[in-house]
């Protein structure tokens, strides 16, 4: 007799790590993007002050 996956109640899936950490990471991801965002806008202003001396 065979028996069919799909009948059988899926378990709900545990906690994982990320889950359990979330405010840590989102934290974490919000300085990472700062930073980047930061140090985007420096090299925009670099290279802004590169093209105007060249003028």
């Amino acid at each position: 007799m065979q028996t069919n996956l799909f009948d059988a109640a899926a378990a709900p899936a545990p906690l994982t790590s990320l889950q359990l950490h979330r405010d840590e990471l989102v934290e974490l991801l919000s300085q990472l993007l700062w930073q980047v965002a930061r140090h985007a806008d420096i090299a925009h202003r670099l290279e802004n002050d590169d093209e105007q001396d060249q003028s």
